[in-house]
């Protein structure tokens, strides 16, 4: 788009490759339009997000009261497999929900499928081989020693993938037997040296 300036009327005119001239006034309100557009979107998002917040914040509180969290790992019990989810930078264990629902429909068929869905710690902003993410690690150890040989599948949503990474280079060593999956979306893995993980 180019402008130029009409001398009779000292007023900027916009002409537009493909619609030709516009008018000052038929430019602001084109402008205008497109920011109400973008104002309103914007809002949308913003109150979406807020609300989706409020009910994962709601469903949290129940789950953590009801001891039915899947923050903590039932690791003295018998189970068929263990699923891991690892949440995003500044995220919640909630996005995972719906694959724990689904989880959860399984065992009511009869499986015996032990989830396990930890807040990490300062909301992912952690290095993989950080003191508190070593606990989480240890934890899902003594889950293995407990249960041999049975298979893991490792959720990991965008930051959450370098945890997943980190996990499954940390049984490779520690439980070499234990059959690890590993479904990754979104992720990168942000040039952290593997050496860094052990």
């Amino acid at each position: 788009m180019s402008v130029f300036l009409d001398l009779k009327k000292s007023v900027p005119t916009f002409i537009d490759e493909e619609c030709g001239i516009i008018s000052n006034e038929s430019f602001h309100k084109i402008y205008r339009e497109d920011f109400l557009n973008r104002v309103f979107n914007i809002t949308c998002v913003a109150f979406r997000e807020f609300t989706y917040s409020l009910k994962a914040l709601v469903k949290n509180t129940i789950l953590i009261n009801n001891s039915k969290s899947y923050a903590t790992l039932p690791a003295d019990t018998q189970n068929s497999g263990l699923v891991i989810c690892f949440h995003g930078l500044n995220g919640r264990p909630s996005v995972w929900n719906g694959h724990i629902d689904k989880i959860k429909e399984l065992n009511k068929k009869g499986e015996n499928i032990a989830i396990y869905s930890p807040k990490l710690p300062r909301l992912g902003h952690v290095a993989t081989n950080d003191n508190e993410m070593q606990q989480i690690y240890n934890t899902i150890l003594y889950w293995v020693k407990n249960n041999q040989g049975k298979p893991i599948t490792v959720f990991g949503q965008s930051n959450g993938c370098r945890f997943a990474l980190a996990l499954e280079y940390f049984l490779r060593e520690k439980a070499p037997k234990t059959p690890v999956h590993l479904s990754l979306t979104g992720g990168g893995y942000f040039m952290e040296p593997l050496e860094s993980m052990k």
